[in-house]
């Protein structure tokens, strides 16, 4: 049953890996026919699979990469503020995804700063968690705009923002408690997680496809 449970989540972290890596490849070649928020997106998915292949890369040479996890929050924060504030346009809606942007990423900035020693090699905790809110923010805002009739593009992007953050951010914020349990109920955790995060990049493929795809019929 162990051995199930290991190759499970071995086959799936590959999978996802694999279809990560996809989504970046075909972002990079189509980036030039992309709208502008796509763009943005680009670059952000590209520095994570990036990432995330080094992360399990050191896993695999039983390295510790639990430092990443905080270089992945200060490059989601950027990333993501960048593309809703896109996203919202010349509005309002703009300025405030904007202002909490920035403000929140000088915040952590200044904790990281005062607290490096201390949070280096912790799984998220409250710190990874708390960061998570702002982006599932960003995902309810995007659903009360269109609530006022206004019609926004990419809403899988956004579904997928939402579903898989609401749930990271369960996960990580019981990361330190998680490194403490057995090997078998901690990588059932893990697996769970993947199919998230496989569920997050399948959403996001699904709105740049329909996007290409949108601008071969307009050519």
């Amino acid at each position: 049953m162990q051995d199930l449970i290991y190759w499970t989540y071995k086959i799936l972290v590959y999978t996802d890996l694999l279809i990560f890596l996809g989504l970046a490849v075909t972002l990079i070649i189509y980036f030039k026919k992309l709208p502008q928020a796509l763009k943005i997106l680009t670059f952000l998915v590209t520095l994570l699979c990036f990432i995330g292949i080094t992360v399990n890369i050191l896993s695999t040479l039983g390295i510790r990469n639990t430092c990443f996890i905080h270089v992945l929050l200060f490059l989601q924060l950027t990333g993501f503020t960048f593309y809703y504030k896109e996203l919202f346009g010349n509005t309002k809606s703009a300025i405030v995804v904007a202002v909490a942007g920035v403000a929140v990423f000088i915040f952590y900035a200044i904790f990281y700063i005062v607290n490096w020693k201390d949070i280096i090699w912790q799984l998220g905790g409250t710190t990874y968690s708390i960061s998570t809110l702002l982006f599932i923010g960003y995902a309810i805002y995007y659903y009360f705009y269109t609530l006022k009739g206004i019609r926004l593009p990419y809403p899988l992007i956004n579904a997928a923002v939402l579903i898989y953050f609401a749930t990271t951010s369960i996960v990580f914020l019981f990361g330190n408690q998680l490194q403490k349990m057995p090997p078998q109920p901690l990588r059932i955790i893990w697996i769970l997680n993947v199919l998230v995060h496989m569920l997050f990049v399948l959403l996001i493929f699904a709105d740049v496809w329909k996007t290409l795809r949108l601008n071969r019929k307009t050519l």
